[in-house]
Formats: structure tokens, C-alpha cells, sequence
């Protein structure tokens, strides 16, 4: 979720937005190229391989903890635990989920 604003705008409400982890592509900050769509920089915490797929595990300083997921073919052996990345996605592959929050997303449908 993206959290408020202090400033003397008006407030502004918090916002989560969903992206299916294997949209999130992940470079190597030191060579990212500038791209379009979303970006965030964030250290590689975790890799789990899990056979065909492999999971990343970030934390970002914007975001909090951030997901990512390869199939395990496509995994680039230069990443590595405690690297510095960026992690991005088209945006057309963002989901803003209404009212905020995961929570109101599940009420709403139950």
C-alpha cells in the first residue's frame, strides 16, 4: 500500500495496488535501464527455489516487503541475496484495488 502524503494538500487516501508477482521484473540496480511504466529500487532479502519457479523476496523502502516470481529457466544467475535491485512492471499489469485496502476487497466480494 502507498501511504499518505504530509503536506498541506488536501489528504490524500492510501492506496494499495496489486501486481501478480511474476509481472515484476527484476534487474540489477547498478544496470537497470530506465524503462517505462513502475519502477522501485529495494535488496534482494530471500530466493527460494522452488523447481520450475523461484521466488524473491525484497524490502523496499517505499513499499515495505515486495514479491517477485520466475519460472526458474528464466532466473538471471547474476542475482543474488543482499543485492540491490530494481523491480518493475508495465502498468498496464497494476491493479488499484478500491478503498484502499485488501481487506475491503474481500468484504466487498464475500
Amino acid at each position: 500500500c502507498i501511504g499518505e502524503t504530509a503536506s498541506s494538500t488536501p489528504a490524500i487516501r492510501p492506496t494499495c495496488l496489486a501486481v501478480r508477482p511474476e509481472r515484476i521484473m527484476l534487474e540489477p540496480a547498478d544496470s537497470a535501464s530506465p524503462g517505462e511504466g513502475s519502477r522501485v529500487y529495494g535488496r534482494i532479502e530471500e530466493i527460494i527455489y522452488l523447481g520450475a519457479v523461484t521466488h524473491f523476496h525484497l524490502s523496499t523502502p517505499s513499499l515495505g516487503r515486495l514479491s517477485s516470481q520466475k519460472l526458474s529457466d528464466e532466473v538471471a544467475s547474476s542475482l543474488h541475496v543482499g543485492q540491490d535491485v530494481v523491480a518493475s512492471w508495465n502498468r498496464e499489469h497494476s491493479l488499484v484495488l478500491p478503498g484502499g485496502g485488501v481487506d475491503e476487497v474481500e468484504a466487498a466480494a464475500g
